[in-house]
C-alpha cells in the first residue's frame, strides 16, 4: 500500500511540474520568476499534505486544493501579464503618434502644385494657407489631448505599478498645461483623481487576492510579506528624498499605515484558522471553513470590505474616503444608485477646511469629539459633536470642521445622496491652492480683479513654500481651535422641529438587555431626517451576542462596522435566481427564488446592505464587543419585525396557520415560538451552539435562523 502510495504521489507530482513548466515556455521570460515562485508553494503545499494528513484519501483531497489553488492563481497571473503587455503596447503608440494633419498637408501642397503650376506666387499663396490650416488643426488636436498625460504615465512601464507616482505626475501635467484655464485645469484635475481612484481600488484588489487567504494557506513564508512589503515601501519613498521631502514624508506615512492594516488582518486570519491546541484535524476544519468564507465573501454582493473605501482627499492631517458605487457591484443594488457612503477621519488638533457639497448627507460621529459649524445664506450654527451623535446636512450648506483633542482622531461616517448626478457628487472649496483642493473663485473672471484673485491664491502658494501646508485638513494652533469652538452649542434632546445634532447614546434604547442596545432616530422623529428620508440607527453588542432575526418592512440598511469583529446572516430569495439568470435559465416574474443563507465575516470598516423584508442576525464574536452604525434608506414608516426571541411575529399566528405553514402539529410549533423564548432583540450564544453553528449542515438555508427562535 505505501510502494502504491509513492507511485501515485510521484506520478502526480510529475503531471503538476509538466504542465507548470509548459506554461512557462508558453509565458515568456517576463513572467518566469513569478512562475517559479508559484510552482514553489505548490510544492510546498502538496509536501505539507503528505507530512500532515494520515490516510491517503486526505492526502489526495489535499493535494488537490493544492492544484486547485495554483491553476487559480496561475490564470490570474496570465491576465495581469496580459493586461501589461496591451499597456506597454499602447505606451509605444503613444509614444510614436501618427499625424493625420501632416497627411492633409502633404494633400493640400500637392494640389496647389498641380493647379498652380505656372503661377509661383500664387502657388506660394496655396500652400501658405495649406500651412496655416496645418498648425491650426494640430493646435486642436493637441488642446484635444491635453490633460491625458495620465494615460501615457499609466502606460509607461517604469510607472506600471505605483498609482500613486501617476497621478502626482497627472497633476503636475495638469499644472503645465492648463495654468490659464481653471475649468481645463479642474477637469484635468478630476480625470486624474478618477483614473488613480479606479487603479488605486485595482491594486488593492490584486494584492488582496494574490497576497491575501490563499497565500497564507499555500505557504506560511507569506506572513512575512507585510514585513517585505514595508521595507520595498520604504525604500521607493527614500528615493523621492532628494526630489521632494514633503512628498518622501507622506509615502514614509502611507508605508506605515499600510503595513499596520495588512499585519492586523494577517493576525485576525491567524487567530480565526488555527486552533490554539494546534491538532490536525481542527488545522483541516479551520482551512475549510476559510475556503468556504472566501467563496461565500466572492459570491455575496452585499458584503463589502473596507478596502473599497477610495481615497478622495489625503494628507498627513486627515484622510477622506468614499465607497465605491454600490449599483455597480451589481444588479440587485441598483436601487442604492443614488446612496453613497464617506469616512473622514482627521488627526489631533486639525481643522477641515470649509465646503459645500452637491448632496444631502448625514453625518454620524464614529470616534473622538469636536465642533462642526454649517452655515447657509442667513444662518449659522456651531455645535460640539461626540461619538453617536447625528447631524444632518443639507445640499449647498457650507461646513467646516476642528478637532480640538490632543491625542485622539474624529472619524464620521457619513451617507452621501447626491442632487446633480446620480451616484456623483463634489466638494466645492472657496479656499484652495489651485491643487488639491482648487478654489472655485478661480473659476471666474468677473467681479473680482485677476490681481485679487492672484492675491489669494498667491498668498496661500506663498504659505505652502513657507510650511504652511494647504489642502483639505490642516493643522491649527490651540489659540485657533479655542476661537473656532467658542460659541458652540452641545447637543441635548431636541425635538422634531430641531436642526441641531441628535446625540444617540443620550436617547433611550429602542432595544436594550445584558447583551446589546440599540439606539435609532426615524423620519417621524427629526424633520431634517424625515426631508431626507432617512433613519440612522446604533447598535453595540456584547461578545458573544446575537441580534436575533428581524427583518425591515420598508428600508434598506446600509451598515458600518464602527469597532470589533462579528459575523452577519441574512436569508435571500434573489441570489439563486440571479445565478439561474446567468446559466440561461429564465424564470418567470411571479416564480418564487429559493432562499439562501447569506453570510459575511465583518471587521472593523467593512460594509454590509441589508436590503428591505430580508430576514437578518448578526453576532459578535467571541473576543470582542460590536459596535455597529446603520443608515436606512427609503426609511418613512419603516417597520422591524422580529422573527425570533420572545417578541417574535410568528407567536401572533393561529395555531391552525402555524400547523399548516410549518406542516408540523401546533403544538410544537408554539413550543419553539411562544413557550421557550425567554428573552427579547439581544441573547447570548452558549459555547454549544457556537460549535454547533460551525459544524451546521447547509441542508436547510434558514436552519441557522431557526435555531435562535428559541433562545432562552
Amino acid at each position: 500500500m505505501a510502494i502504491r502510495t509513492l507511485l501515485l504521489m510521484s506520478l502526480f507530482l510529475a503531471t503538476v511540474t509538466s504542465l507548470a513548466f509548459a506554461y512557462e515556455e508558453a509565458g515568456g521570460d517576463g513572467g518566469e520568476g513569478r512562475e517559479r515562485e508559484l510552482r514553489r508553494e505548490l510544492e510546498q503545499c502538496q509536501q505539507r499534505c503528505q507530512t500532515q494528513q494520515r490516510e491517503q484519501q486526505q492526502q489526495q483531497q489535499c493535494q488537490r486544493r493544492c492544484q486547485q489553488q495554483y491553476e487559480e492563481r496561475r490564470r490570474e497571473e496570465e491576465e495581469r501579464q496580459e493586461r501589461e503587455r496591451r499597456r506597454r503596447d499602447e505606451y509605444v503608440d503613444k509614444l510614436n503618434p501618427r499625424e493625420p494633419e501632416r497627411e492633409e498637408l502633404q494633400r493640400c501642397q500637392q494640389t496647389c502644385s498641380q493647379r498652380f503650376q505656372q503661377r509661383g506666387q500664387e502657388r506660394q499663396l496655396c500652400e501658405r494657407r495649406c500651412q496655416e490650416r496645418y498648425e491650426e488643426q494640430r493646435r486642436e488636436r493637441q488642446e484635444g489631448e491635453r490633460g491625458r498625460d495620465f494615460d501615457v504615465v499609466e502606460l509607461n512601464p517604469y510607472h506600471h505599478d505605483d498609482p500613486q507616482r501617476r497621478f502626482e505626475e497627472c497633476q503636475k501635467s495638469c499644472r503645465r498645461q492648463h495654468s490659464r484655464d481653471q475649468r481645463q485645469f479642474q477637469e484635468c484635475q478630476q480625470r486624474c483623481q478618477e483614473r488613480y481612484e479606479e487603479e488605486r481600488g485595482e491594486r488593492q484588489e490584486r494584492e488582496r487576492r494574490g497576497g491575501g487567504d490563499r497565500d497564507a494557506e499555500v505557504n506560511p513564508q507569506r506572513r512575512d510579506e507585510p514585513q517585505r512589503r514595508f521595507e520595498e515601501c520604504q525604500r521607493s519613498c527614500q528615493r523621492q528624498q532628494t526630489r521632494d521631502p514633503r512628498q518622501a514624508q507622506e509615502c514614509q506615512q502611507r508605508c506605515r499605515e499600510q503595513y499596520e492594516e495588512e499585519r492586523q488582518r494577517q493576525e485576525r486570519e491567524r487567530r480565526d484558522e488555527y486552533d490554539v491546541e494546534g491538532r490536525e484535524t481542527q488545522w483541516e476544519e479551520g482551512r475549510e471553513r476559510q475556503w468556504e468564507g472566501q467563496r461565500e465573501s466572492r459570491d455575496n454582493p452585499y458584503h463589502v470590505h473596507s478596502h473599497r473605501l477610495q481615497s478622495r482627499f489625503r494628507t498627513d492631517e486627515g484622510h477622506y474616503r468614499v465607497l465605491e458605487k454600490l449599483s455597480e457591484r451589481s444588479e440587485l443594488l441598483r436601487g442604492l444608485e443614488n446612496h453613497r457612503l464617506a469616512v473622514l477621519e482627521v488627526a489631533p488638533n486639525t481643522f477641515v477646511a470649509p465646503h459645500h457639497c452637491d448632496a444631502d448627507a448625514v453625518f454620524v460621529v464614529t470616534r473622538g469629539r469636536g465642533t462642526i459649524s454649517i452655515v447657509r445664506q442667513n444662518n449659522k450654527e456651531s455645535h460640539n459633536i461626540e461619538r453617536s451623535d447625528v447631524v444632518a446636512v443639507p445640499a449647498g450648506s457650507t461646513v467646516y470642521l476642528i478637532n480640538q483633542d490632543n491625542n485622539e482622531r474624529l472619524q464620521i461616517v457619513k451617507l452621501v445622496t447626491p442632487v446633480n448626478i446620480p451616484g456623483q457628487f463634489e466638494e466645492y472649496f472657496p479656499a484652495g491652492s489651485g491643487e488639491n483642493p482648487p478654489s472655485y473663485f478661480g473659476a471666474f473672471s468677473t467681479n473680482a480683479t485677476e490681481e485679487q484673485i492672484e492675491k489669494l491664491i498667491g498668498e496661500q502658494r506663498q504659505g505652502q513654500r513657507q510650511g504652511q501646508r494647504q489642502g483639505y485638513v490642516k493643522k491649527a494652533s490651540q489659540e485657533q481651535l479655542r476661537a473656532l469652538s467658542q460659541q458652540a452649542t452641545s447637543p441635548r434632546r431636541r425635538g422634531r422641529e430641531s436642526s441641531g445634532p441628535i446625540r444617540l447614546q443620550q436617547q433611550s434604547p429602542l432595544y436594550s438587555n445584558d447583551y446589546g442596545k440599540f439606539y435609532e432616530v426615524n423620519p417621524e422623529q427629526n424633520k431634517q431626517l424625515k426631508n431626507m428620508d432617512v433613519l440612522v440607527n446604533w447598535a453595540e453588542l456584547r461578545q458573544n451576542s446575537i441580534m436575533v432575526p428581524h427583518y425591515n418592512s420598508k428600508a434598506t440598511i446600509l451598515v458600518m462596522v464602527v469597532e470589533g469583529t462579528g459575523r452577519i446572516e441574512m436569508a435571500c430569495p434573489h441570489l439563486s435566481r440571479q445565478r439561474q439568470q446567468r446559466g440561461g435559465r429564465r424564470e418567470e416574474e411571479s416564480q418564487s427564488g429559493q432562499f439562501e443563507r447569506v453570510t459575511a465575516q465583518l471587521s472593523t470598516g467593512d460594509v454590509y446592505i441589508i436590503p428591505a423584508g430580508h430576514p437578518v442576525a448578526v453576532v459578535a464574536s467571541g473576543s470582542q464587543n460590536l459596535r455597529l452604525v446603520g443608515f436606512g434608506v427609503n426609511a418613512r414608516n419603516n417597520e422591524r419585525n422580529f422573527i425570533a426571541g420572545k417578541d417574535n411575529i410568528i407567536k401572533q399566528l393561529e395555531r391552525e396557520a402555524k400547523e399548516l405553514a410549518f406542516n408540523m402539529p401546533g403544538r410544537e410549533v408554539e413550543q419553539i415560538f411562544d413557550q421557550q423564548p425567554k428573552m427579547s432583540h439581544f441573547v447570548p450564544q452558549d459555547h454549544s451552539q457556537q460549535q454547533q453553528e460551525e459544524g451546521r449542515s447547509r441542508s436547510h438555508p434558514l436552519a441557522s435562523i431557526l435555531n435562535v427562535a428559541a433562545f432562552a
